[in-house]
């Protein structure tokens, strides 16, 4: 009984925050997202991230060339 009662908990919950963003995101959805907006032309900002062998790999090192970047989660 516990369990169920913190399942519904969370599906409200989930529920009040998706709709939530939702009648934010009518305004501006990339603020609404947390994320920034930047002007075309904009230089990306500089990061060093670990490639998949472990070695560090620099935004920078790739200036010039077209880069994607994608990102997941394993939650």
């Amino acid at each position: 009984m516990k369990k169920l009662f913190m399942l519904i908990t969370i599906l409200l919950f989930s529920l009040v925050l998706y709709f939530g963003t939702l009648i934010q995101a009518k305004g501006d959805p990339i603020s609404a997202a947390g994320a920034q907006k930047f002007q075309d032309g904009t230089m990306a900002p500089g990061f060093i991230i670990k490639d998949l062998s472990g070695n560090r790999v620099k935004l920078a090192d790739f200036r010039g060339n077209a880069v994607m970047l994608i990102f997941w989660t394993t939650w």
